[in-house]
């Protein structure tokens, strides 16, 4: 995610090189899911999924893409 630190939008780029199921979710520090960024399909190539932290608290979260069998976690801290 960038920008990280994130006080508004940040944004979560998302490279394919097929079509297939994405699934882009947020978590807080206890590990609850608190934002779905993006469920379903997108097409082969970037993509940039917008992810507005203005309904998330200050603090550290975690961004999980899976992407078929491929996942990836980053971490990304909110400030307002």
């Amino acid at each position: 995610p960038y920008p990280n630190p994130a006080a508004g939008t940040s944004r979560i780029e998302v490279a394919l090189a097929e079509a297939q199921p994405v699934r882009v979710t947020v978590y807080d520090a206890l590990g609850r899911e608190v934002a779905r960024v993006h469920d379903g399909e997108l097409a082969a190539g970037a993509h940039t999924l917008a992810l507005p932290t203005e309904q998330l608290a200050q603090g550290a979260y975690l961004v999980r893409v899976v992407a078929g069998e491929l996942a990836e976690t980053r971490r990304l801290t909110v400030v307002r």
